[in-house]
């Protein structure tokens, strides 16, 4: 999954939301985008963790290795380690801004799909999606060595704690 695809979903339910004369058919769409916008971040993790822990080639052990990297992230952990201020210190703005909002819009998320009472504007979901694209250019963007500093630190469990 891409995540510019998952943005452009996340916009297109956002746009459905606004032609909707239910208003619970309006927020189930919402809330769909908010969990879309999430899950655009998730897998900018995971194809950066099997882009740069492994080699894209035909060998199939390779390829399981990019699936195996890919599948790694787990959402608890990764949020965790964005949490934790000193590992996150070490890291460019660029990177600890991507952890913030992960972190914020995973709980987003969380609320979305797990509060039935949970209500979302139409401008707060333009926003939570535009932090979330913001956040996954920023993380595009880091240099090769960074990004690979931090796919390690979301994957592996850090011994030292």
């Amino acid at each position: 999954m891409s995540p510019a695809n998952l943005i452009a979903t996340a916009r297109t339910l956002v746009g459905s939301s606004s032609q909707e004369t239910d208003p619970e058919q309006s927020q189930t769409h919402l809330k769909r985008a908010v969990s879309t916008a999430y899950y655009a971040m998730f897998h900018a993790v995971c194809a950066n963790a099997a882009a740069l822990l492994t080699d894209e080639i035909s060998d199939p052990a390779a390829s399981a290795a990019w699936l195996q990297a890919y599948r790694g992230p787990e959402h608890t952990h990764v949020r965790n380690q964005c949490r934790n201020a000193g590992l996150m210190a070490s890291f460019p703005p660029d990177i600890r801004n991507f952890a913030q909002n992960f972190v914020q819009i995973q709980s987003y998320r969380n609320q979305a799909d797990y509060n039935p009472r949970s209500d979302f504007s139409r401008s707060d979901v333009l926003e939570i999606i535009e932090d979330a694209e913001r956040a996954i250019n920023e993380l595009s963007s880091a240099s090769a060595s960074t990004r690979r500093a931090f796919a390690i630190a979301i994957l592996l469990r850090n011994r030292a704690d």
